[in-house]
């Protein structure tokens, strides 16, 4: 499956606008659409920037393995298993919550930020 398809669907898999990943990226939407349409080819950087957004592996998202199901349906069964084990922890997402995994995914303080949400879970139990 061609670039601009693994992006678009993985963005939807995702449940992802258009706009959560260009402003994700910091970049226009029309330049992000752009990917999407085929339009433009994101830079490396950018492709990097995509696939841990989308929480996938950069050979699967530029597709070199093109003999395995489609990423789409990798991604929708992953989160239909999830659902299955325990439709309460995860399931459909707020856009606070999508907008607050894309920047949990783009950062480089991922320990700290695990730690923060910790101890504030724990003083609220106090």
């Amino acid at each position: 499956m061609p670039l601009k398809e693994n992006i678009k669907n993985c963005r939807l898999a995702n449940n992802f606008t258009q706009q959560q990943i260009a402003d994700a990226l910091g970049i226009d939407r029309t330049a992000y659409a752009n990917y999407e349409l085929g339009h433009a080819t994101p830079s490396i950087d950018v492709l990097c920037k995509l696939a841990k957004i989308f929480g996938v592996s950069l050979d699967s998202l530029m597709d070199y393995f093109s003999d395995e199901e489609s990423l789409a349906e990798k991604i929708t069964d992953e989160r239909a298993a999830l659902l299955r084990d325990d439709p309460q922890a995860i399931g459909y997402m707020t856009p606070d919550e999508r907008q607050l995994l894309l920047l949990y995914r783009l950062s480089k303080n991922k320990p700290q930020i695990l730690d923060f949400i910790n101890k504030s879970l724990h003083d609220e139990e106090k």
